[in-house]
């Protein structure tokens, strides 16, 4: 199946409710999509944004989305879990109506990627088989660098320096950071306060730090670009496709055949992925946000 029109949906969540969203998700919401007609490409974590959900959908036409969505959300699926999803979310219109960019490579067919689908997801905290998430560090270009004290560096930079173990941080969080270094068998706990504290020392950390060869492989890199206008000028997109990239896509101009669920207009969106994301390229008059996913035990795009 060819994928004519994708949705890129990005969702802000209550704090700390992302692994109950993913896990209901995974559960819930990917066969009964796909028996509506809908491809469901994938859902991420960001590992940026711990309170961010990252999924992808896609439809043969414009029509045929219209159809799809309404028998989905009109489904009695969607009907007993909905107060559950949206109990979650504060925020789930920030999306995208794309469609391929012709001549560029696409998303992997979906019969070719994950044949045989994984059973029902634990939570993520219990998933048997899969490695949380490490501690990553994030260069924003969109926002303005943070300072980070030198005690706050250096307790990153142990954390990072120890990515197979649970490190947190306590009103003492030097000595207890330090007991969990010398001591891998045992974990330390984050109050809310110096998780919040870390997180945003990670997320504007002006360096990257060193992620585990497994945590790599599964690291898909989402980016986004802006533009002024409709079409990018040969040179621009030049600039902007990689021997690696995949689904390349741009905004899809049609009116939304669903209105219930509102997606950004007025705007020139140039959409890549990649496995192995180089340095940005900045292009006059081009804002570009950069997404580094992870994906979901469940989703088919990993």
């Amino acid at each position: 199946m060819t994928h004519r029109i994708i949705e890129l949906r990005q969702y802000t969540l209550h704090p700390r409710r992302r692994d109950e969203l993913i896990e209901l998700f995974d559960r819930e919401f990917v066969e009964t999509q796909e028996a509506t007609g809908i491809t469901v490409i994938g859902q991420f974590r960001d590992l940026d944004a711990p309170d961010r959900f990252v999924w992808l959908r896609s439809f043969p036409d414009m029509e045929s989305r219209r159809e799809s969505l309404a028998a989905f959300y009109g489904g009695p699926v969607w009907k007993e879990y909905r107060d559950a999803a949206n109990a979650t979310m504060i925020d789930s219109n920030d999306v995208l109506l794309l469609r391929p960019v012709d001549g560029l490579p696409g998303f992997p067919d979906p019969t070719e990627t994950t044949p045989e689908r994984p059973g029902p997801a634990l939570p993520h905290a219990a998933s048997a088989n899969e490695e949380p998430a490490r501690p990553i560090t994030a260069t924003n270009h969109l926002g303005e660098p943070t300072t980070l004290t030198d005690d706050e560096r250096d307790r990153l930079q142990n954390a990072t320096d120890h990515p197979d173990q649970h490190a947190t941080l306590t009103s003492n969080g030097h000595e207890h950071l330090q007991n969990a270094t010398n001591h891998p068998d045992q974990h330390a706990t984050l109050t809310s306060n110096e998780r919040d504290h870390l997180q945003n020392a990670t997320n504007h950390l002006g360096q990257h730090t060193t992620v585990a060869d497994n945590e790599l492989e599964r690291l898909i890199t989402a980016t986004i670009h802006l533009g002024q206008h409709a079409t990018f000028a040969d040179d621009e997109r030049g600039r902007l496709v990689t021997a690696a990239g995949f689904g390349y896509s741009r905004t899809e101009y049609a009116e939304n055949t669903f209105p219930a669920l509102p997606v950004r207009t007025g705007e020139h969106a140039f959409v890549s992925f990649t496995r192995h994301a180089g340095p940005l390229v900045p292009i006059p008059g081009v804002r570009t946000q950069r997404l580094r996913l992870t994906p979901t035990p469940r989703s088919r795009l990993r």
